[in-house]
């Protein structure tokens, strides 16, 4: 009796054990979610011209219940970007300011865009970014505030491809809607679809501004254009787990001639296809999983036991 029972307490021991292992198991099975913190960032960006000067002034805003942390913004303005230095932690409720100073007279007559991204943390570690981005004209070397966006940036109602047309260069964008996977991240290949309508050669620049969760194998890419060239340049974004449809993922487009600067932004949103029955099958199978190697774990265990108890007993 003495054997079989303190078989029985050993086999009440190991249960702990297999409920640990369990949830482990379940961790490797089950499709990472990363759980979005409470916060809300504001980001406000204007340009304020000046005498022989071109000022961005950018205004960090808290307006959420934590404080977030390692503030810093870049603010770009053609092929000029300026990353300030740490504006520090940021409690909820305050706001930063940042101040910077662009030469105009390295700045040709045209359109503009001045892109602002805010980067910060959560208290978990968690990277964030937002964007701004502030369209307004230069003539005679005088900044003034663009009236109308909509010549500058283009909001397609699909949601999935966008296009924009300059005065020398005309391009659409084409992302597929993102196909989650079970593990790790999801591939997509996002396409430009170019055509230089001038017939001068041209050096387009294209700037992706994406969302959180979101890298490309390049966030920047300089193009060689001949006159009349049509083109289809494609990049390769990798979405994590955590990505949900909706997220706007922008790109922009300049390009300088002798005489002019021209800047158009397109806007579209990524689409993700949620599969709900998929991921049940996942838990399930892990469910599945776990009560396998529970009981084959506890048959192992009584097995050794029984053979115990046998050589004992001789």
């Amino acid at each position: 009796m003495s054997p079989n029972f303190s078989g029985f307490e050993r086999e009440m021991n190991l249960l702990p054990n297999l409920v640990k292992i369990s949830f482990l198991l379940l961790l490797l099975l089950v499709p990472e979610v990363v759980p979005a913190g409470i916060f809300s960032m504001k980001l406000d960006t204007r340009v304020a011209p000046a005498p022989g000067r071109l000022v961005a002034v950018s205004t960090v805003a808290n307006n959420g219940e934590e404080t977030v942390y390692n503030v810093s913004v870049t603010s770009s303005l053609a092929s000029d970007t300026r990353r300030s230095d740490s504006l520090g932690d940021i409690p909820a409720g305050k706001r930063r300011k940042q101040r910077v100073e662009f030469n105009p007279e390295s700045i040709k007559p045209g359109r503009y865009i001045l892109v602002t991204r805010l980067d910060f943390h959560e208290q978990n570690g968690l990277p964030h970014r937002i964007y701004s981005f502030h369209p307004f004209r230069v003539d005679r070397k005088e900044p003034e505030k663009q009236e109308s966006q909509g010549t500058l940036e283009t909001k397609p109602k699909s949601g999935i491809s966008g296009a924009t047309e300059t005065p020398g260069l005309s391009v659409s964008v084409e992302i597929p809607p993102v196909r989650r996977k079970a593990f790790g991240s999801t591939d997509i290949k996002m396409s430009l679809l170019l055509k230089n309508t001038q017939n001068a050669p041209l050096q387009p620049v294209f700037s992706l501004q994406l969302p959180d969760g979101v890298t490309a194998d390049r966030e920047e890419i300089l193009l060689d254009m001949s006159p009349g060239e049509e083109r289809r340049e494609e990049m390769r974004l990798k979405a994590d787990q955590s990505v949900r449809g909706g997220h706007p993922v922008s790109v922009l487009v300049r390009y300088e001639t002798e005489n002019e600067h021209d800047s158009r932004l397109l806007r579209t949103t990524l689409a993700v296809d949620e599969n709900p029955i998929f991921l049940s099958g996942i838990v399930i199978a892990a469910i599945i999983m776990l009560i396998a190697v529970s009981v084959a774990a506890i048959f192992a265990f009584r097995r050794r036991s029984a053979g115990a108890t046998g050589k004992s007993g001789t």
